[in-house]
């Protein structure tokens, strides 16, 4: 759900995950996350625990794109403000 990029420790936003406490960075950030996207989340882990492959769940699960499009936008808007930072 690209949650370091929302995170404000600096350690997690530059290994592009978690360095903190997951839990807690789950709580704090998922609810800034659309609810689509979070879907798109549910519907991956449903399908991984199901066994089933992708391609599959891309076909049965249409708000995986929704996460993939929310996933597109954070790190387009995390990759603008890198360039801004080093103008």
């Amino acid at each position: 759900m690209c949650l370091d990029a929302l995170c404000s420790r600096a350690a997690c936003r530059r290994a592009r995950c978690c360095r903190g406490q997951p839990r807690d960075c789950l709580t704090r950030y998922a609810p800034l996350v659309p609810e689509e996207a979070r879907d798109g989340v549910k519907a991956m882990l449903d399908g991984l625990q199901g066994g089933v492959d992708f391609d599959t769940l891309l076909d049965d699960a249409p708000e995986i794109e929704d996460l993939a499009e929310w996933t597109e936008c954070v790190r387009a808007c995390a990759a603008r403000a890198q360039q801004r930072k080093f103008r």
